[in-house]
């Protein structure tokens, strides 16, 4: 950087244009802030099962899949072989690259299907809790893996469940007769130059015309194997007959990729034979064994502890991050209700309140976890909260559980403008990804707003078309990135992603933000019998690259979780209610280039929005405090 363009960034300083963007906490704000290139990374925890818990595994075409143990399929997985005990003679076969899928919960559909494996995890030795239920169905996992409890996208931590309380398993009903088709949405109108409508005869004021019928899904496939719009297409085969396109074959199905039968883009459509089709959803022989796709209300009897062993995880393809663990609906793993405060909803707001400043933001959020549709549904909840007090659960917002009254209905349609301007500020890309096509479309993202200037032969600057916007990048979760041909293993897809993403904080000037999760070591016995089980640099999952890379490392991190004193002192047994619901999440500061490090921040923590508050200092908080915690006055102040 030349001496004037040096000059620039500190007069800007002086100005008070490098103030940076506050993050809503004032202790992080003052030793770092949300500023140009910068690369954040930030570390959660996991939830896990039993080795021995069952899970149905389908590879291949077979219609049905073969029962393994959670144990079994991370070595076969993994491509290792099964430790056998003493005195067995073999030690059975290896995996090869072949696509693993066990049974997930199609939130759009409702009924289980077959999804993809991402990952399979051995999470290391933790206390680990029998759960029973009604009908006799038992897994062991950890305090904080979470059950679906209502049929829709909803889950508790095993820790908030009690006894009388419901999950959900797979239904042990098998349904009579043949299911109800999807409704397909047609087109009817003149088409009298597309050969794969049909005919069929429409009367208007008493008179009869002949036009053309073709369902969507068709109609959307044989305009994107034409690479032209859906209207180009349209027009063309209502009044061109020498538009010289081609159409998909008739004798041939549509298959919708993700299993929504409404989702009708041509990238979610494959087409495949009328037997490959049936097969893939279990019409053929293997049928019987499929049956029984529906989930039931199951009433948990009893919660027990059983000691410490060793424990796994499973990582799903989204948007269905979810499993059938013996029987019992489970959630993969994922944290992020500290990054929308801290780096999306607190920055939106303060630019809705600070539009004179000058200073613009764009947050491009890769949520490779929960759909766009469940984040905005949380953010609008929390807005609601802040405004007026009122806890609408996402739930209820979605009337996944029980429907809004008027009152709530009213107030949720009067943030219609705010939620309408985080569409000129937030972009929300969700489903998995990988480092490639994140790295290119955030190239594309680059080019359209500046511009690459070649200085001389060996160098050359980007030069945005307004310098006052900050742009952050959300990566959430590195862990659930897809792999490639190339990059054919988790870690390396992760040092991929963050090598781009670290030259997006250093060519474009964007401001990085990217979600990892910790490894087993942290709920090792020994450290937790030494109460040693703050999260370390050395604790994160799969790589250290991204640790490397980035200029701040956090960790959010719950003491009572472990059942070890806060290390910055909070009385935690005053963050805590009756019903046993806790208040309080630790974050640390690991690494800092920006300043010091080894920072302990108190934050009140309202888990029924996603919400966080920083709490007074160990030294000022008073008792009062506490208990407005407690009753979520403290979030309203």
């Amino acid at each position: 950087m030349s001496f004037e363009n040096l000059k620039i960034e500190v007069d800007n300083g002086i100005s008070g244009r490098n103030g940076g963007i506050p993050m809503g906490f004032n202790r992080l704000n003052r030793y770092i802030g949300i500023r140009k290139r910068m690369y954040f990374v930030a570390g959660g925890l996991t939830g896990c099962l039993s080795g021995d818990t069952v899970i149905s595994v389908n590879r291949g075409s077979r219609p049905s899949g073969r029962e393994y143990t959670l144990r079994e399929l991370y070595f076969k997985f993994n491509k290792k072989l099964v430790p056998r005990n003493k005195g067995d003679k073999v030690n059975g076969n290896t995996w090869d690259d072949q696509v693993s899928r066990i049974l997930s919960y199609n939130h759009n559909d409702e009924v289980l299907r077959y999804n993809d494996v991402v990952n399979v995890i051995e999470s290391g030795v933790k206390e680990v809790f029998k759960l029973t239920t009604c009908s006799g169905k038992t897994i062991k996992a950890t305090k904080d893996h979470r059950f679906l409890v209502d049929n829709h996208e909803s889950y508790n931590r095993l820790e908030k469940l009690k006894v009388g309380d419901f999950v959900f398993v797979r239904s042990k009903k098998i349904p009579k007769g043949r299911k109800q088709r999807p409704y397909r949405k047609e087109l009817i109108t003149m088409l009298p130059y597309y050969p794969s409508a049909t005919n069929k005869l429409v009367k208007v004021d008493g008179k009869e015309y002949i036009h053309q019928r073709i369902k969507i899904t068709r109609l959307v496939y044989d305009a994107g194997l034409n690479n032209v719009t859906i209207e180009e297409f349209i027009k063309n085969v209502k009044n061109n007959p020498n538009h010289n396109y081609t159409f998909s074959d008739l004798t041939m199905d549509i298959h919708h990729i993700d299993g929504n039968h409404q989702n009708d883009v041509f990238e979610n459509l494959k087409l495949m034979t009328s037997s490959e089709h049936a097969k893939y959803h279990g019409k053929l022989i293997g049928e019987k064994h499929f049956l029984n796709r529906n989930i039931e209300k199951d009433e948990i009897v009893s919660i027990e502890s059983c000691g410490f062993e060793m424990t796994y995880d499973i990582e799903m393809k989204s948007p269905y991050n979810n499993f059938l663990a013996n029987e019992i609906v489970v959630h993969n793993s994922g944290k992020t209700s500290f990054i929308d405060d801290a780096f999306v909803l607190n920055p939106y707001d303060w630019y809705l309140q600070n539009k004179k400043s000058g200073v613009k933001i764009k947050i491009i959020y890769r949520s490779m976890e929960r759909s766009r549709t469940y984040k905005l549904a949380k953010w609008v909840c929390r807005k609601i909260f802040i405004d007026h007090g009122v806890i609408i659960p996402v739930s209820k917002l979605l009337g996944w559980t029980e429907k809004m009254n008027r009152d709530e209905h009213d107030l949720f349609l009067s943030y219609k403008e705010y939620m309408d301007g985080m569409d000129d500020v937030i972009t929300i890309i969700d489903g998995p990804e990988n480092p490639v096509g994140i790295a290119k479309d955030l190239r594309n993202h680059a080019l359209k707003n500046g511009k690459i200037e070649q200085l001389d032969e060996y160098n050359k600057i980007y030069v945005p078309n307004d310098p006052d916007e900050v742009t952050i990048v959300v990566v959430d979760h590195l862990g659930l990135l897809k792999t490639t041909k190339e990059l054919n293993t988790k870690k390396q897809v992760i040092d991929k992603m963050s090598d781009e993403l670290r030259y997006a904080r250093d060519f474009y000037g964007y401001t990085i933000v990217a979600v990892q999760q910790f490894n087993r070591d942290i709920s090792n016995p020994i450290r937790i019998k030494n109460g040693d089980v703050e999260p370390q640099l050395e604790d994160f999952k799969e790589s250290s690259v991204p640790q490397e890379d980035a200029d701040v490392v956090m960790a959010l991190f719950d003491p009572m979780r472990y059942k070890v004193s806060d290390p910055s002192g909070y009385n935690l047994d005053k963050l805590k209610d009756d019903f046993g619901a806790k208040y309080f999440r630790s974050l640390r500061l690991i690494k800092n280039s920006y300043g010091e490090d080894d920072v302990r921040i108190g934050l009140g923590f309202l888990g029924q929005i996603g919400m966080f508050k920083e709490l007074p200092r160990k030294k000022d908080i008073t008792d009062s405090d506490y208990e407005n915690v407690v009753n979520k006055s403290f979030f309203l102040q």
